[in-house]
């Protein structure tokens, strides 16, 4: 557990370094309208795609299972939240049916994490994740439901549009669930900030926390975590623990069980249309990141 929490604090770093938006004084509707996954309501289908490397540790039946399991405690966390608030949100959960034999991007996780900083590094992960999504086609049996049909699906963009027709709802949450290199874990979340890619996560994690924690930035959840020693971060660090005291985008580290999805972050998914006046404290600081 301690390499876990060490390794998920570690990774924030990335995390923040890829974020840039910031609270806005005044009417507006953030990222929780844009691309694939809008608001968290109604029916969203969660697509898992398995993947592994070619020469790496496999996908064994027992592994997919405390995956899929650990994929359910937060999915139903999630919905209890939403009853909690008189919101109406459904789950529809199906695995691709192949592990798909790709690895990572940068071939190993470390130098995965490097991509970030690399020139044309967020392209190589669209790249490789449309790639991915074209392989990840022909092994799905189910028959389109809408028209028109989707043509050859060469990306992420057609996969996704296929599922879809497929499943018949809006909002589609693509997953690619990679093996973690011993300690070494890898997630982020894809195309967030932009109509231009399609939104797709990509994860290591079987951690409910971690789990939902994404999903809900998918959706357009900002992440609440600061350092308290950091001067610049302090105060922020401080007002939430105020405020966003059990909110779980701010507590990562945390049991799903100890955590809830507070005001704000159910202002961020779609849950209602309003937050709290003094949520607006942290504009004038920029670094209450959005996505």
């Amino acid at each position: 557990m301690k390499n876990i929490n060490k390794v998920i604090w570690g990774m924030l770093l990335v995390l923040f370094i890829s974020s840039c938006a910031t609270v806005v004084v005044g009417e507006n509707l953030w990222y929780r309208d844009v691309n694939v996954c809008k608001t968290l309501v109604e029916d969203v289908l969660v697509y898992p795609v398995f993947v592994e490397a070619k020469k790496g540790d496999l996908w064994f039946e027992n592994d997919k299972k405390e995956f899929k399991d650990s994929l359910n405690v937060s999915l139903k966390w999630i919905e209890e939240e939403a009853k909690k608030n008189n919101v109406k949100l459904r789950f529809i959960t199906e695995v691709h049916p192949k592990t798909m034999k790709k690895g990572f991007p940068g071939k190993t996780i470390i130098e995965t994490y490097k991509l970030f900083d690399a020139s044309g590094g967020f392209k190589k992960f669209n790249k490789h994740y449309d790639g991915l999504s074209k392989k990840v086609a022909p092994g799905i049996v189910k028959e389109e439901l809408s028209l028109p049909k989707v043509g050859a699906v060469k990306n992420k963009e057609r996969l996704i549009a296929k599922l879809r027709n497929i499943y018949g709802v809006e909002s589609v949450v693509l997953m690619f669930v990679h093996k973690p290199e011993g300690i070494d874990h890898f997630y982020h979340n894809f195309n967030s900030m932009t109509n231009e890619d399609v939104e797709f996560m990509v994860t290591t994690y079987k951690s409910p926390t971690v789990l939902a924690y994404q999903v809900l930035d998918l959706f357009g959840a900002a992440p609440l975590m600061y350092s308290k020693t950091k001067k610049k971060e302090k105060v922020s660090w401080e007002f939430v623990q105020d405020n966003f005291p059990k909110d779980i985008m701010a507590g990562l580290g945390k049991r799903i069980n100890q955590l809830e999805i507070g005001h704000y972050t159910q202002y961020l998914i779609g849950w209602h249309r309003n937050y709290k006046e003094e949520y607006k404290q942290l504009a004038s600081q920029r670094n209450l990141i959005v996505r």
